[in-house]
């Protein structure tokens, strides 16, 4: 009875070792918003890659309303995104913290319009933006708009103006943080993880993977909904 107890145990794991196998094999489509997909989460794609060689990943980075809108349409398995974009609930929620930054040798004088470096709409940062320097009662105008993150950065590094940015996104020898030169606290974006709730062994393992980068991203820590 041990010898065949022992190969019903080999037996079983074996054919569990070859359904994970063969899920870990499938495609996983993942979307991010482009906003936080600068250096967090697309070293994240580099780990999940290394841990499961054999999964075919199909990643779509765009602004936060098109990948709802993809998530909308059943066309991806992970979102990440702000949440106001989606109608869904998310798996986990965070806030993002963002921070005022402009050139290292740039001078900000509130006392006339300031310089604005945005991301184009629809952009729940670019309306956050807005939002509180209306109410600190400051002057402003838009210097330069775009939707790709590696432009925005360099922007402010060539003294184009202001802008929010993540703690990730500041490179402290070419920008500096002027926060401090605003009222109230640094504003923040809340963000969502979503994700269907019949998962695969796959999606778990990469939204495992993800979730470390989420955390990294905020300055709070995440919260499960």
């Amino acid at each position: 009875m041990l010898a065949y107890a022992k190969r019903i145990i080999f037996l079983g794991e074996e054919a569990a070792a070859r359904f994970q196998e063969a899920e870990v094999a499938s495609e996983l489509r993942i979307g991010l918003a482009e906003t936080i997909a600068v250096n967090t989460l697309r070293a994240a794609l580099g780990k999940i890659r290394r841990a499961m060689p054999t999964l075919q990943l199909s990643v779509t980075i765009d602004h936060g309303s098109g990948i709802a809108q993809r998530w909308a349409d059943g066309a991806l398995d992970i979102a990440i995104a702000t949440c106001s974009a989606f109608s869904a609930d998310p798996l986990e929620v965070w806030d993002v913290d963002l921070h005022w930054v402009c050139a290292i040798d740039a001078t900000i004088d509130v006392a006339r319009p300031l310089d604005l470096i945005v991301y184009a709409e629809p952009c729940a940062w670019r309306r956050t933006m807005f939002e509180k320097l209306m109410d600190a009662e400051l002057e402003f105008r838009i210097a330069l708009t775009s939707h790709n993150a590696a432009a925005m950065t360099a922007a402010v590094e060539n003294g184009l103006g202001l802008a929010l940015l993540t703690r990730e996104s500041i490179n402290p020898r070419t920008m500096r943080v002027v926060s401090s030169m605003f009222k109230g606290a640094s504003p923040t974006v809340k963000y969502g993880l979503y994700t269907n709730s019949k998962r695969s062994y796959a999606t778990d393992r990469v939204i495992d993977l993800l979730r470390q980068s989420i955390l990294s991203l905020s300055d709070r820590a995440a919260a499960t909904v």
